[in-house]
């Protein structure tokens, strides 16, 4: 009973890491993709503005509106790889604290059933 409990908990625990992850990962992929945006974005701005010529409205915005995702991007990929982190951490370090009470528990019990 110990083992398959062992078992069971090892395999919650690693299918809502996976899962946890490829949503970190997808997040990581969004963040990227408006962090090269902006930076291409920046650029083209910025050239412009070395050469005296005033960006056109439209491109403004369009800066604007990819700095504001990038932001959302950054701060929802922050908070999600953070929770992560602090589950695979909790695991790592508490994790035997689970198994450890069920092995003492078991223990009693059939210290108690043989008397």
């Amino acid at each position: 009973h110990v083992l398959m409990w062992a078992m069971d908990w090892e395999q919650a625990v690693t299918e809502r890491i996976d899962r946890d992850l490829v949503k970190v990962r997808k997040l990581q992929g969004d963040r990227d993709h408006y962090e090269k945006k902006v930076e291409c974005l920046r650029k083209r701005y910025n050239d412009l503005e070395s050469r005296g010529k005033v960006s056109p409205k439209g491109q403004v915005a369009k800066l604007e509106r990819n700095e504001a995702k990038l932001k959302e991007a950054f701060v929802a990929h922050e908070a999600e790889a953070g929770r992560l982190c602090t589950l695979i951490e909790e695991v790592t370090r508490h994790g035997w604290i689970e198994l450890y009470t069920l092995c003492r528990n078991y223990m009693k019990w059939e210290a108690n059933r043989g008397t």
